[in-house]
Parts: structure tokens; C-alpha cells; sequence
């Protein structure tokens, strides 16, 4: 019996994330083959990336921008551009931001076991990969932040085990998905600190803080060419400078309470975000203290995608914190029971298992990216996507272009692409190809006659010839 409960549990896990790869990894191939993945931001990071391995370090020139520093600080995208040296294409990212999400539940398994049980770990780890706030943004295309809701429970999980170098290991990863990780790297070091009287957690925290300011106010805006940090817009309600905005969360608690609870979708943020299990995450606040950061930005944000939960990456770092609280929660609820009650731990750790899978499957029911989901509906093909392909191969693979969002992802592997309607630049000269999808998507352009004038006048003018034209594909050529 003993050697069953030790052997069946780890090969389920196993089972359970080779199950979470091998399903998402096809979902996103899916989307990306489809032409559901865009510039904005799959296009971004994957040119990034590819140019990193061939020297040009953080290039942004995709979208007009000198440096994607002038962004987002996400170092991590220059050892991720090594992958294409085994498969050179988008899908190499995809693959490897579904693995890395996927191994952060070998850490929560882990704590389980340690607080509670083998079986209750595998629970735990069910909720974690069932989470539809991790699913949506393992599918919402490619995002270093993504990453780090893979890193961070390992840093968690060493953090517990007082391997202080291990867990800045995995701090330092996650730190470099994004300057929001570095955040939660503060706050895991203050929780170190109150928790195990560490002095290099104060270190750690007080560090983990101040890189985020320097980022925020002095090292993104610098490259970016601008007084403050690109995202400090979604808050200008509550001030335009990140000082002003913390004043103003200090000095107006009431006006902050109202502007929160007064918008329908931040109540459902707040109420839903502990759901998939069972609230157990409140009987642990240290824990999911450390998420505090990222939950209160989303929530402060007036962009309505940073507190949509379960369909982008916003809080997808919050995930693990609330896992793993909830882990902490169940411990301690189930030993404040057995001082009261002359039951068994292993009924009562049974009967909040249950309840956890059942609030999990509930929320998957309802919210999640599985066939689980009463929402859920297998991708469909298109027989026009065969034309996409024949006029992608029609273009050098050197040659600057210019195409349109949906097809720039399949074509971001050269030193020169703009994104369209963007048609020339000082460094690369004016695009050769132009690649466009009429029945696509249009962004940057927002309103169709635009974009459609925009098109006619491409077609019209004679610097330009017709490569290609069919089922609503286009493909220009520079004469």
C-alpha cells in the first residue's frame, strides 16, 4: 500500500502535465496555423527573439520602436531566442511557454504532499492546471510575463524549504519575464523575512522594489524616449506619475474603494479569483499576500483586459499564489478541526478535496479553455488558409515586408518587418512585399473604410504589382 501511494501519485502528475503540454501546445498550434495569433503581441516577441540569435539584441523595429526596452524589460527574450536553433518558428515559443506553465505545478505538488498528502497534492495540482486564468493565458498567443507563473512557485517552494539560492535562482527567472515579476521577487522576499526572520529576505525585498521603480520611472521611459512608463495611462484617474498614483491610493482610500466596487467586472474579479478553490486561499493572507501587487494593479488599471480573469495574461502570476495558499489554508483549517473534533485527518483532508475538485471542475464547467467548458468548441479550419500558405511562400525569406497583424507572425524571422499599414522605415528602406488578409484583422487601423481605401490606393498605384490575389488574400510587390 505504501509503495502504490508513493508510485501512483507522481505518475498521474505526470500523466496530468504531459496531458496539459500535449492539449494546449495543439490548441495554440491550432490558432497560430489558423491565423489567430497577431503582431500585437505573438509578432512582437517571436521577431524580438529570433533577432536576439542573430545579433540584433531587442529589436522593435516590427512596430516602429528602437528597443523593445522602451516597453517592457524582458531580458528572458535572449536565451529564448536559442530555441530556433532547433525549431526555427513561432510555435517553438508557444511550446515552450505551455511546458514551462506546466512544470509549475511539480512545486505545488510538492507543498501538498509536504502539508497534506500525496492525494491532495494531486488535487492541488489539478486546480492549478484547471485554473482558466493560467489556460487563458497559455492561449492568449505568447507573453514572457507568462512565463514566470511557471518560475515563481519554484522560487515559492524553495523559498519553504530555506534553500535561499535555489529560490533566487528561480526569482532572477521570473524577475526576467517582466518588470511586474519583479514585484512579486520583493514581495516573496519580505514574506521570507517575516516568515523565517531572514535578513537577505529584507534584502531581497527592499531590492525587488526598488528595481521596479528604477524600471518603471527611469529605465523604460529612458529608452522609450518619454517621461513615464508607456502603461502608466491605464491609471491616470488616480494620478500621471507613478508617485502621484501611490499617493493617491494612500491618501483616498474611499474614492479608490468606490472606483473598484463600482465597476461590475472588478466585483467579478474580486469574488472569482479564489473560486476554483474553495476560497481556502483566505486562511492564508501572508501567502496570497505576495500577489497583492499584481491583484491591486489590475484592479486600479481602467483597461477592461487587466481584470478580464480568465482570458489574458494579466493575472496569470497571481495563479500559483493562490494555489498554494489555498494548500496552506487547507492544512491549518484541518488542524484547527482535529483540536475540536475527534475525526481523522484523512477524512477531513478527503472532504476539502473533494470540495476543492468539485469548485474547480464547477469553475472549469463555467469559465475554462477545456472540453471541460460547457463554452469550449474545438478549432475549425478555413480552406481559404491554403491560399495563406501559397502566398507566403512566395515571399523572399530576406525581403522586407509589410503585412498585415494575423499574417506578420508567420513571417517576423528576418531582420525587416513592418507591421501594416506601416510601410517603410530610416534603418530598412520602404517594404518589397506588402501582405494583406481582407477579411483579417486590421489592427493598428481601427475603422474598416480606412483600411479598405488604404488597400484600394496600394492596388491602384503604380509602385506596386499584384503577386497574389485570392480569396480575400493579397500580396503587393514593389515594381
Amino acid at each position: 500500500m505504501i509503495r502504490k501511494e508513493l508510485t501512483y501519485p507522481p505518475l498521474i502528475l505526470g500523466l496530468m502535465m504531459v496531458v496539459y503540454i500535449g492539449f494546449f501546445s495543439y490548441l495554440s498550434f491550432v490558432n497560430h496555423d489558423h491565423f489567430l495569433t497577431n503582431g500585437f503581441d505573438l509578432g512582437i516577441f517571436d521577431y524580438a527573439a529570433w533577432n536576439n540569435l542573430h545579433g540584433n539584441f531587442f529589436s522593435a523595429e516590427f512596430i516602429g520602436v528602437d528597443s523593445l526596452f522602451a516597453i517592457h524589460f524582458q531580458p528572458i527574450l535572449l536565451p529564448l531566442g536559442l530555441v530556433y536553433l532547433v525549431w526555427p518558428d513561432a510555435k517553438a515559443l508557444l511550446f515552450v511557454q505551455t511546458v514551462v506553465l506546466a512544470l509549475g505545478a511539480l512545486p505545488l505538488y510538492w507543498l501538498a504532499a509536504e502539508k497534506l498528502n500525496v492525494w491532495a497534492a494531486l488535487v492541488f495540482a489539478a486546480a492549478y492546471l484547471l485554473f482558466p486564468a493560467l489556460q487563458g493565458a497559455n492561449l492568449f498567443e505568447f507573453h514572457p510575463v507568462t512565463l514566470a507563473a511557471g518560475f515563481l512557485p519554484f522560487a515559492y517552494w524553495y523559498l519553504q524549504q530555506r534553500r535561499f539560492w535555489l529560490f533566487l535562482s528561480f526569482s532572477i527567472l521570473a524577475a526576467a519575464c517582466q518588470e511586474d515579476a519583479v514585484l512579486f521577487v520583493g514581495m516573496l522576499g519580505f514574506y521570507l523575512f517575516v516568515t523565517q526572520r531572514d535578513w537577505r529576505g529584507l534584502a531581497v525585498g527592499l531590492s525587488g522594489f526598488a528595481v521596479f521603480l528604477y524600471l518603471t520611472i527611469i529605465f523604460i521611459p529612458a529608452y522609450a524616449g518619454s517621461d513615464t512608463h508607456f502603461g502608466l495611462h491605464r491609471y491616470e484617474v488616480l494620478g500621471d506619475t507613478i508617485p502621484e498614483v501611490l499617493l493617491t491610493v494612500l491618501t483616498r482610500p474611499l474614492f479608490v474603494w468606490d472606483y473598484i466596487w463600482s465597476n461590475p467586472d472588478k466585483v467579478r474579479y474580486i469574488t472569482h479569483l479564489l473560486a476554483p478553490v474553495a476560497y481556502l486561499s483566505l486562511l492564508d493572507p501572508l501567502t496570497l499576500l505576495i500577489a497583492a501587487p499584481a491583484i491591486a494593479m489590475n484592479l486600479l488599471s481602467d483597461l477592461p483586459t487587466t481584470y478580464a480573469l480568465d482570458r489574458f495574461h494579466y493575472s496569470v502570476m497571481v495563479v500559483p499564489f493562490v494555489v498554494a495558499s489555498a494548500i496552506n489554508g487547507a492544512a491549518l483549517l484541518i488542524k484547527l478541526l482535529r483540536q475540536k473534533m475527534a475525526v481523522s485527518p484523512t477524512f477531513l483532508t478527503t472532504v476539502f478535496m473533494l470540495m476543492v475538485l468539485l469548485t474547480t471542475l464547477s469553475y472549469q464547467l463555467k469559465f475554462g479553455h477545456t472540453p471541460l467548458s460547457l463554452s469550449f468548441t474545438w478549432p475549425v479550419g478555413q480552406a481559404r488558409y491554403n491560399s495563406a500558405q501559397q502566398m507566403l511562400q512566395l515571399i523572399s525569406p530576406d525581403a522586407v515586408v509589410s503585412a498585415q497583424t494575423s499574417l506578420s507572425t508567420h513571417l517576423t524571422h528576418r531582420p525587416a518587418i513592418y507591421l501594416f499599414p506601416r510601410l517603410t522605415s530610416s534603418q530598412y528602406g520602404p517594404a518589397e512585399y506588402i501582405a494583406l488578409d481582407l477579411q483579417g484583422n486590421i489592427f493598428p487601423i481601427f475603422q474598416p473604410e480606412a483600411y479598405l481605401e488604404q488597400v484600394a490606393v496600394l492596388k491602384a498605384s503604380p509602385d506596386y504589382t499584384i503577386l497574389f490575389e485570392q480569396d480575400d488574400y493579397l500580396l503587393l510587390r514593389k515594381r
